[in-house]
Parts: C-alpha cells; structure tokens; sequence
C-alpha cells in the first residue's frame, strides 16, 4: 500500500494522506478539486469518515463535500456547514440560522462567529447562533424528535434528499449559548455546547441517554436532566461507541453511560448502565492525569491524558490500560491524539520532521509503532486520523500550529467502522514521500 502526501503552499491549509490504491478520500478531494476549479489545493477545517460516508468542510467558504459508494455530492451554495456528525442511522450538520420559509440559510448572520477549542487544542469556527439539521440515512424515527420541519433537496445523494430542522434544539439554548460540538451513536444524537451542556435525544436500548425514557427512546431533544442534578457540571467534549458514549468534563474527569460488555466504560461491573456517571477506572486516572481527548469504538474507548500518555478500556481483559510512548522511539515525548475504528485504537505524536503512529488491539497487548520521515510546512496546525468502510486508512488531514519552535498536532475526530474485516492496520502502511 502506498500513501501519498499531499501539501498544500498556504497558511494553515491541510495535508492530507490517502492511500493512492483504494481511496474514496482520494476521489473526493479530486473531486472537490475539480468542482472548484482550484489551482491550488483546497483548504478543510474538517473533515470525517463513519460508516459509509467521507465528508469534507472546505476552510475558506464551509462548503460541505462527501463521498458514497464511490460517488461524490455537494450542497452548492445553499448553506454554510460549520461541523458534522455522521452514524448509521443519520447525519447531522452545524449550519447558519435556516430560514422557515425557504429551508435556506440566512444570507447574513448577525450573531457573528467564534472560533471554538477543544481540550486537545483543535481549534474550529462556529456561529454564535446556529440551526442543527438532519437526515434519516434509514428512516429511524426516533433520532429527530420534537418540533421539526422537512425541507427537500435536489442531492443526487438517494440517502439525503431531505433534511429536517431540528427546531427543537433552539428553544433549548439560553440567552448566549450555542452549538459547538455534535456526535452520533447508532440512533442517538449528542450536542454539547458552550456553556458545558449536553442535548440529546433518540434511542436509549443499551443506556445510551444516560437517564430513565419510556419505550427505551426519546423523541424530543432536551437539555440532559444531569445538569439540573449539578448545575456546575461543564463537558468539552463527547464521543460515541455504537449504542453508549463518552464525554469528558472541564477538570478532565470521565462520564459515561450505555452498553459495557467488555467495561469499555471503566465502571466495577461490565452491566450496561442507565445512568450517565462517573467512570471509576478512568477518572482513578484522571485525578492525576486530566483526560484532554477521547475516541470510541463498539468494544472500547482510549482517552488522552494531559501528560500524553494513553489510556485503553474494553476487551477481554475488562479494565483500563495506561500506555506512554516506549523509550526506543526516543524522538517522540508523548502522545498528542487519539483516534479509533471498529477493531482497533490509535495515538499519534508528532517532532518537526516526523510521525509516530501507534496502533492498539482491541485486547491492548498488540501494539504496532511506525515512524516515518517527511518534511512538512510549520505553519500548518492540528491533524484528523480518518477512515471509512472500505477498511483502509483513508486519509490523515494535518495542520499545524507553531508555538516557538514546537510543533503541536490535534486529532480531534473518531471514527467508527462496523465491519472490520481484513482491516489494515497501520503497520502495513509504507508512506513514500
């Protein structure tokens, strides 16, 4: 397998790895390209795969491109798109105030914009006032609920030819609060914002609401009632497995809820929990080690500490692991991101001239390192480690950020496959330069 390196000459544009043999995020890009009319490379402020789907968020304007069974779609110019949650059952996009009548965004946004920063140091622009809209990918009821309107759209896409305004998510917000995070379980839908606050709504069968619904679904997004439990409680970020979640907390600590057969949530038991609540075995971590990250697969979570090692739950060992970077790859210092997919959990550290990649098993006791040598510019910031279902790695998307003279990468995405058959780890990456 060969993976080539793509840079681009701008400031704090992306480079993106692809394997050159099997990419749909190589047809994408060129795609984009292309559409563009682009001479240069395009700029991204994200960009995710999960399950079936590759998205991309250009920098410069936030348009929003992905990819499906090989074909590639657009939204033109009818809204801006600022973030992205994908899963099986739906997707969900960040956009501008959208307009009642027409389904469009507004043409101007008198709220302004901010630029939001994960624990992890990602760093992302998002509107001070905002809608959330959706798409059904499989027709689940349950994932949109509450007051909604469907508005069509001309998408060559047969999975995403209407979307629903979540208006519910509005009326949920206080005076000064706004959407700056979104992740997905299988048919759940998680909104964090800047006030620390989680919204949900959606299927609750293996706990994964984290508080007491009928019918094991809830179909009207709210305010999670742990906050009116504890006013003070303030998350930064969340991800999802399957059917639980994960979320961490200003103070670094762990909350969790949903399915734990192999303790993938860190709890004394490996009983699916209700509940959303502290992770014991995690946050014994935390106390000295404050999590800044954190990724899921369906069996297992790895969460970044602040000191950059890594911490692995799940498997058949059903307890946590702490791992650092061994001495022999002495060039490296620590950890800086986590990432995942169905079978296995990722870290990476990055110096000025290199890469470390290190690949954990989902039992945690085959770990795989490679390093490779590449020159890349100082001036880009943050990376994404990404893949979709065609069980390759497809695409690394790095950027940089310089402080003095170090160099400082972010992975600020997951991602989830449910088929990891023949998976590609990434000791079978060459990267030729």
């Amino acid at each position: 397998m060969q993976i080539h390196f793509q840079c681009c000459q701008q400031t704090e544009s992306p480079l993106v790895a692809y394997d050159q043999s099997k990419s749909e995020g190589k047809i994408l890009l060129d795609k984009i390209k292309g559409w563009r009319n682009e001479q240069h490379e395009v700029e991204f402020s994200h960009f995710l795969a999960r399950r079936d789907r590759t998205f991309a968020i250009t920098r410069s304007d936030h348009q929003i491109y992905w990819i499906t069974r090989s074909m590639c779609h657009k939204l033109e110019n009818r809204m801006k798109v600022y973030f992205v949650a994908s899963s099986y059952g739906h997707v969900m996009f960040l956009t501008d105030p959208i307009d009642q009548n027409t389904g469009n965004c507004v043409a101007y946004n008198p709220h302004g914009y901010t630029v939001h920063r994960l624990p992890n140091g990602h760093s992302y622009t998002v509107p001070k006032k905002s809608s959330v809209i959706g798409f059904r990918l499989h027709g689940s009821a349950e994932l949109f609920g509450g007051e909604t309107k469907t508005f069509s759209l001309d998408l060559s896409d047969p999975g995403m030819l209407e979307f629903l305004h979540m208006q519910d998510v509005e009326k949920c917000l206080d005076i000064n609060e706004y959407v700056v995070y979104m992740s997905c379980a299988a048919y759940t839908s998680i909104l964090l914002t800047n006030h620390g606050r989680l919204m949900i709504c959606g299927s609750n069968g293996f706990g994964e609401l984290g508080f007491d619904v009928k019918d094991n679904k809830t179909e009207k997004l709210d305010v999670h009632p742990i906050h009116k439990q504890d006013p003070n409680l303030f998350f930064t970020k969340t991800a999802c497995g399957d059917h639980n979640i994960v979320v961490i907390t200003k103070e670094g600590l762990v909350y969790v809820t949903g399915y734990n057969s192999s303790n993938e949530l860190g709890l004394s038991s490996t009983s699916s929990v209700f509940q959303l609540q502290p992770s014991k075995l995690f946050n014994e971590y935390a106390a000295k080690d404050p999590f800044i990250d954190v990724a899921c697969h369906y069996y297992g979570a790895i969460l970044l500490g602040k000191s950059g090692s890594v911490y692995i739950s799940g498997g058949s060992q059903k307890h946590v692991r702490k791992y650092s970077i061994p001495p022999s790859h002495d060039m490296f210092s620590q950890y800086l991101n986590v990432g995942s997919n169905s079978n296995s959990l990722f870290a990476i550290a990055n110096n000025e001239t290199s890469i470390l990649l290190t690949q954990f098993s989902r039992e945690g006791d085959n770990i795989y390192h490679t390093a490779h040598n590449y020159c890349y510019d100082s001036h880009r910031y943050s990376s994404t480690i990404t893949g979709s279902e065609n069980n390759t790695m497809t695409c690394i998307l790095l950027r940089n950020e310089t402080i003095n003279t170090k160099f400082q990468s972010n992975l600020a995405l997951h991602l989830s496959l449910y088929n990891g058959e023949n998976e590609k780890t990434f000791s079978d990456l060459i990267i030729k330069v």
